[in-house]
């Protein structure tokens, strides 16, 4: 009776230690995420399983990814402004993951996870412009993460001082789960350039599984790193330090962005959640 009780409470500690989502490395209290309302942009002319989102600050518009391979150009309430199929000449299917927008240039970048790589995107036409392979070895020639498994989900624009100094940082969702950063690609023609590849510069591990998508805040300076199995979003700076993390709402969470005084979150389950900020995280923000 006493083996059988023990065995038992030694299975309960197992599934409740892994169905939780494991955060294994930060020692921060994870808190609710500050928002005062919430609503879902549940249209007609719906996005099926959207994969990633972020704000166009150029163009005032939210650009969207799916994985059934499409983008969209969208209103701040949903609307469909424009679609496209993302395929290159020789690859169709590339997988479109996560979206950035370049903010010096208002290109469209595009984390594809089937090439482990960038698509470089116009924004007026939604065709690309660029393909960009990232080159997978560590500053000592060792491979950072497992091609062709679970890998790219997020990418950020971080703008440097001047245009030499852009980064995008990249987030790989597990095998294993780190952040990547590399030179920022500009294609200046609109006309495809062809492909071509990108060193990694830098990178770091975050301290949990299933990292699902990314943004950076401009005000704050810092990303926002998703991670959907733990319904958690992280606050991270750009080497790595871990400043806070909160709970969100909705489920499969795979995109965020933030536009204004709202947050937006793309659910793989179809719906996109758009969120009123408090304004002690607003204000928090202008300080900075």
């Amino acid at each position: 009776m006493k083996k059988r009780f023990c065995l038992y409470l030694f299975l309960l500690l197992f599934l409740s230690f892994f169905s939780t989502g494991l955060v294994f490395g930060s020692k921060l209290k994870t808190i609710i995420f500050p928002y005062s309302s919430i609503e879902k942009l549940d249209r007609k002319e719906k996005i099926e399983e959207p994969s990633g989102i972020a704000y166009h600050p150029m163009r005032k518009t939210l650009f969207v990814v799916s994985d059934d391979g499409d983008i969209y150009e969208i209103d701040l309430n949903g609307k469909i402004l424009a679609k496209k199929h993302i395929s290159a000449q020789d690859n169709d299917e590339l997988d479109p993951e996560g979206v950035a927008i370049n903010t010096r240039t208002g290109e469209v970048y595009v984390a594809a996870e089937e090439i482990d790589g960038i698509l470089v995107i116009d924004p007026a036409t939604l065709k690309i412009t660029g393909i960009f392979k990232i080159i997978n070895k560590d500053e000592k020639g060792k491979p950072l993460f497992r091609e062709g498994g679970n890998g790219f989900e997020g990418i950020a624009f971080v703008p440097g001082k001047k245009a030499g100094y852009d980064r995008i940082y990249i987030c790989n969702q597990h095998d294993p789960p780190i952040v990547m950063k590399v030179p920022a690609p500009s294609v200046i023609k609109k006309r495809f350039a062809g492909k071509k590849s990108l060193k990694v510069l830098g990178w770091f591990r975050m301290p949990c599984t299933d990292l699902s998508g990314m943004t950076y805040h401009n005000s704050r300076k810092t990303l926002f790193i998703l991670s959907d199995f733990n319904n958690t979003l992280f606050e991270v700076s750009t080497d790595g330090k871990i400043l806070n993390q909160w709970s969100v709402p909705g489920q499969d969470q795979e995109g965020i962005a933030f536009a204004g005084n709202y947050v937006y979150i793309a659910q793989d389950s179809g719906k996109i959640i758009k969120a009123k900020i408090q304004k002690s995280f607003a204000s928090r923000c202008d300080k900075k």
